[in-house]
């Protein structure tokens, strides 16, 4: 890819990671950025590659998610087996394939649009934020998003339950099962794979 162009799309990812309420750190606002973020990446780039839909939203997911966080509940008490190099391997990975999956989920809309519902206090200072995706004929996705206050950048998402299915649930399941029956390279190993599988 052009130098020119991957610089365009840092720019835009940049400004996109801004956009809902500039300057407020609240949950709302955090969840605003995200929604508003992709919608406008899917209305304005319809024919950009899995590549460039990747790097149009990277700022943006890395920004409202805690992906570091993330991706040590997934492994739970396995985190601590792992040493620093393979602990930071799968950050990597894992922050990959999420992108990726949300450059693949939230493409070739059609007229749908995001409903917030309200937001509640939860224990241990975190914070639910309800929304909806609302298609143009009624039917509705509806996504609970799970925040926590990172020390340095504010708030930001540390699970999403979409029609009640927490994808952190079942990425644990999935990565829980891997290394019981084999070892870290085979878990990189099958991140690599769904992140070619979305892309």
């Amino acid at each position: 890819m052009h130098a020119t162009r991957i610089l365009s799309l840092m720019l835009l990812g940049m400004t996109l990671a801004t956009g809902a309420r500039a300057g407020e750190d609240t949950p709302i606002a955090q969840i605003e950025a995200l929604q508003q973020g992709l919608l406008q990446v899917d209305r304005e780039h319809r024919g950009a590659s899995d590549a460039e839909r990747f790097q149009l939203l990277e700022v943006l997911i890395r920004k409202t998610h805690d992906l570091p966080h993330m991706a040590r509940l997934t492994l739970a008490r396995r985190w601590a087996n792992l040493n620093e190099a393979q602990q930071g391997e799968f950050i990597d990975l894992f922050s990959q394939l999420s992108i990726a999956t949300y450059a693949e989920r939230f493409r070739d809309l059609d007229g749908e649009r995001f409903e917030l519902r309200g937001e509640r206090e939860l224990r241990g200072d975190r914070r639910e934020v309800r929304a909806s995706l609302v298609s143009p004929g009624g039917s509705s996705v509806d996504f609970i998003y799970i925040l926590h206050q990172h020390e340095s950048k504010g708030w930001q998402i540390i699970n999403v339950l979409a029609d009640g299915v927490s994808e952190l649930s079942l990425q644990r399941a999935d990565y829980q099962r891997i290394l019981a029956r084999g070892s870290f390279d085979d878990l990189a190993s099958f991140l690599r794979s769904r992140s070619d599988l979305v892309n």
